[in-house]
């Protein structure tokens, strides 16, 4: 469960600092060099490209906060279960 705390904190906030276009993602970005070298199409792109890859940390909080859910329920009910040895 803890593992999902963290996912959901971390790409919650890498989501919106990606909204910002922050340049510390700048590199690990998927640019389409030939829409950079366009003078016309760079800003665009560049918006884009951060936009799509805020939106897919947004989904991917959306599945840590499922896997959270589901690691809770499973963990609520093994904590009320009563185990005996034979």
């Amino acid at each position: 469960m803890v593992v999902s705390l963290w996912g959901i904190v971390m790409l919650a906030l890498m989501g919106v600092f990606l909204q910002f276009n922050a340049l510390t993602f700048a590199e690990d970005l998927p640019f389409d060099e030939e829409k950079l070298a366009n003078v016309t199409e760079r800003a665009e792109h560049i918006d884009e490209v951060y936009q799509s890859v805020s939106m897919n940390c947004y989904y991917a909080a959306g599945a840590y906060v499922v896997t959270f859910i589901a690691s809770a329920v499973m963990w609520r009910i093994n904590a009320r279960s009563n185990y005996t040895t034979a």
